[in-house]
C-alpha cells in the first residue's frame, strides 16, 4: 500500500510539473478563480521587483502579501519551474498530513486515500500550477488541524498562527482547535453504516441505527485531552508566534531602505529623515506599513477585481456612504455561526473546523479554488456523514456545471463582449448557494449523526 501511496504522490508532482512544462502556466496565473491581490504568485514577482530596484514592496499597488511570501520565493520567482516548488511541496505535504489524519481516525484499510484525493483534485492541480500561494495556506491549515487532533501544542499553535499570518480567516478556527484539544478525538470506533463497507460483517445489528459506534478491529491510541492549563498554554504559543512571525517579517523588509522609514506598528512616518523627504513620492509610498497592507487591504476590501467570491459585485454597486456598514455586515458574517456552531455540536470540533473552513470561503473578499479544495480536502475524513447526504448526484453534477459556466461566462464578457458582469456575478451567486447548501448538508448529517449516537447510548445504559 505505501508503494502505490507513493506512486500516486508522484504521479501528482509529474501531472503539476507536465502541466507547467507544457505552458500552462502562463494561461492560468491571470485567471481571477485561481489568483487574487492576496494569493498571486505573479504579484510576488512584482513585489521582488521593487525589492531590487531598492523600493518597498508594498509601494503603490502590486503586492499585498505577507513579507514571509517574499522570502519564501525570493530564489525561485523568477523561474517558470522552479517557482512551482514551494508550491508542489505545500501540496505532498498537506496530502501526507490527510493521510495521517485519516489514519487516526480509524479510516482503515483505505485511510491513505484521502491524501491521494487532495493530491489529484483538480482544484489543487490548477491552483498550484497557476501560482497560488492558497496551497501554502491550506498546508498551515492542515498542520494546525493534525496538531490539534494529536493534542500536539506547540505543532497545532504554529500551525494556526502561521495560517493567520497567511490569510487571516483561519484565526477562526482556534475555538474548534481548543474543544478538539480540550475533549480529544472521538473513541477508536467506526460509526458503521448500513452498505458503506460491502461487508456483512459491518452490517449494523437489528435494532440499530444507521450511526450505531462498532468497535474496530484495530483500534487507535486515543491522544491524551487537555485541560484548561493545556489551553491557556495553547494561546500564548500561538501569542508567540503570531508575534515572532512579525517580528521576523520586519528582519525580512530591514533590507529595504523605505521600510526602515516606518515605525514598527502604524507605519507613522516618525525619523528625521523621512519627515524632509516627506514631498518625495517614494517616502509618501514608505509610509505604508506591511500590516496595513496586507491585512487592512483584506478587511478594507480595496480592491474590487472581480473574482468568485460575493464583494466586488455588492460594493461596485454600493454607495460610499453605506460602505463602511456593509463591509462589517460582510466580515461579521464569517464569525456569526462559529459560536452557534460551538453550542450546538460541542463534541464534534472537527465538524466544526470543516463548516468554518467552509464559511471562510463563502465570506472571503478574495476567495479562489484553493479556499473550496482547503474543505474538500476535509470531506474524506466523514466517510459516514458523506453517506448520509441525499443529494449527491445533485452536488456533483451542480458543481460540474459551475466549473464549465464560470469560465464561459468569463470569457463572453470579457473577451468576446457579449454579455456583461450579471452573468459572471450570476455564477457566483450560484456557487455561493452551491456551499451554503453542502454546509447545511453537512450540519444535518452531524446533528442526525449526534442524535442517534446519544439514543443509542441511553438504550445501552437503559439494558
Amino acid at each position: 500500500m505505501a508503494g502505490i501511496l507513493d506512486r500516486r504522490i508522484w504521479c501528482g508532482v509529474a501531472l503539476r510539473t507536465l502541466l507547467a512544462g507544457l505552458g500552462a502556466a502562463p494561461r492560468l496565473v491571470g485567471r481571477v478563480e485561481i489568483a487574487s491581490p492576496l494569493s498571486s504568485l505573479v504579484r510576488v514577482r512584482e513585489g521582488l521587483a521593487l525589492g531590487d530596484q531598492g523600493l518597498s514592496p508594498y509601494t503603490g499597488d502590486a503586492y499585498h502579501g505577507p513579507p514571509l511570501a517574499l522570502s519564501v520565493f525570493s530564489g525561485v520567482a523568477r523561474h517558470p519551474l522552479w517557482s512551482l516548488a514551494p508550491l508542489i511541496a505545500a501540496d505532498v505535504a498537506s496530502a501526507a498530513l490527510l493521510s495521517r489524519l485519516a489514519q487516526l481516525w480509524g479510516l482503515s484499510p483505505g485511510w491513505k486515500s484521502a491524501g491521494v484525493l487532495y493530491l489529484l483534485n483538480p482544484l489543487t492541480v490548477l491552483a498550484c500550477v497557476g501560482g497560488s500561494l492558497g496551497s501554502i495556506e491550506n498546508l498551515l491549515v492542515y498542520v494546525s488541524i493534525y496538531g490539534g487532533a494529536t493534542s500536539n501544542i506547540p505543532l497545532c499553535a504554529f500551525g494556526l498562527a502561521a495560517a493567520a499570518y497567511w490569510g487571516l480567516h483561519p484565526l477562526l478556527l482556534m475555538l474548534p482547535l481548543c474543544q478538539l484539544m480540550y475533549i480529544g478525538v472521538e473513541p477508536a470506533t467506526v460509526i458503521c453504516i448500513h452498505g458503506l463497507t460491502g461487508g456483512s460483517a459491518h452490517q449494523p445489528a437489528e435494532g440499530l441505527s444507521r450511526f450505531s459506534p462498532v468497535p474496530t478491529a484495530r483500534g487507535r491510541e486515543k491522544p491524551p485531552r487537555k485541560g484548561w492549563p493545556g489551553l491557556l498554554l495553547f494561546l500564548c504559543y500561538v501569542a508567540f508566534w503570531i508575534a515572532f512571525l512579525c517580528v521576523l517579517s520586519e528582519v525580512a523588509l530591514r533590507k529595504f531602505k523605505e521600510h526602515s522609514c516606518r515605525s514598527w506598528v502604524l507605519g507613522i512616518r516618525g525619523s528625521a529623515e523621512c519627515a524632509e523627504h516627506a514631498d518625495d513620492w517614494r517616502y509618501r509610498s514608505a509610509a505604508k506599513h506591511w500590516m496595513a497592507e496586507t491585512y487592512g487591504f483584506m478587511l478594507r476590501v480595496e480592491d474590487l477585481t472581480p473574482n468568485i467570491g460575493l464583494f466586488w459585485y455588492f460594493f461596485t454597486e454600493m454607495f460610499d456612504n453605506f460602505r463602511s456598514f456593509f463591509i462589517f455586515v460582510f466580515h461579521s458574517l464569517s464569525v456569526l455561526f462559529l459560536v452557534p456552531m460551538m453550542v450546538r455540536m460541542p463534541e464534534q470540533p472537527l465538524v466544526i473546523a470543516v463548516l468554518q473552513c467552509i464559511i471562510n470561503a463563502l465570506f472571503k473578499p478574495y476567495p479562489t479554488i484553493s479556499d473550496i479544495a482547503l474543505y474538500m480536502g476535509l470531506l474524506p475524513l466523514f466517510p459516514v456523514l458523506m453517506r448520509h447526504f441525499q443529494w449527491w448526484f445533485f452536488m456533483c453534477n451542480s458543481f460540474l456545471l459551475l466549473a464549465v459556466l464560470g469560465p464561459a461566462m468569463w470569457h463572453q464578457w470579457i473577451q468576446v463582449g457579449s454579455a456583461n458582469s450579471n452573468f459572471f456575478y450570476s455564477i457566483t451567486l450560484l456557487l455561493a448557494i452551491w456551499q451554503v447548501v453542502l454546509l447545511v448538508m453537512l450540519v444535518d448529517a452531524a446533528l442526525s449523526k449526534g442524535q442517534n449516537l446519544e439514543k443509542e447510548s441511553q438504550k445501552t445504559k437503559a439494558e
